[in-house]
C-alpha cells in the first residue's frame, strides 16, 4: 500500500512539473513565435496591398501626395516597428533560429531596414529611381522573411 501511495505521488507531481514546464514554454516561446510569423503573414499581405501604390511613387513637386499613399506609408512603417518588436520578446532567439523556426536577426534586420525604405520613397522627385528601388525592396524583404506566395 505504501508503495503505490509513493508511486502515485511521483507521477502526480512528474505530471505537475510536465504542465507547468509545457505552459512556460507555450506561453514564453511558441506564442512570441507564433506572433512574429503574424507579423510576417502582415507584411507579405502589405506588400501585396500596397504594391500599386510603392512601385508607382508620386512626384510631390507636381501634385499634392494623395492621402492613401501617407496611410499606406505610416502603416507600412508601423509594421516595421512591430517587426522589430515581436523579435524582442522571443527568448533564446538563436536557438531557434538555428532550428530554422524563424528568421535570423539579420535578415529581420534587412527586411525592417527595406520596409522603413519603401515607406519612405512612396513620394518624390525622382520617381523612376524610387520606383525600381521599391520593387527591389519588396523582393528582398520576401527573401529575408522567408514569405512563401511569392515563388
Amino acid at each position: 500500500m505504501e508503495q503505490a501511495a509513493v508511486t502515485s505521488l511521483f507521477t502526480l507531481l512528474g505530471g505537475i512539473i510536465l504542465f507547468i514546464l509545457s505552459q512556460y514554454f507555450l506561453k514564453f516561446h511558441f506564442e512570441p513565435m507564433s506572433d512574429l510569423r503574424k507579423i510576417i503573414g502582415q507584411i507579405s499581405k502589405e506588400l501585396v496591398l500596397y504594391a500599386n501604390l510603392y512601385s508607382n511613387p508620386i512626384d510631390d513637386t507636381k501634385t499634392n501626395v494623395p492621402q492613401h499613399y501617407k496611410d499606406a506609408s505610416a502603416q507600412l512603417r508601423s509594421t516595421a516597428s512591430e517587426l522589430v518588436g515581436a523579435v524582442q520578446v522571443i527568448p533564446w532567439y538563436r536557438f531557434w533560429t538555428f532550428l530554422k523556426f524563424i528568421p535570423p536577426l539579420k535578415s529581420i534586420d534587412e527586411a525592417r531596414g527595406c520596409i522603413i525604405s519603401i515607406s519612405n520613397c512612396m513620394w518624390g522627385p525622382n520617381r523612376t529611381h524610387y520606383a525600381t528601388r521599391n520593387i527591389e525592396d519588396s523582393k528582398t524583404i520576401i527573401k529575408e522573411l522567408r514569405i512563401k506566395a511569392y515563388k
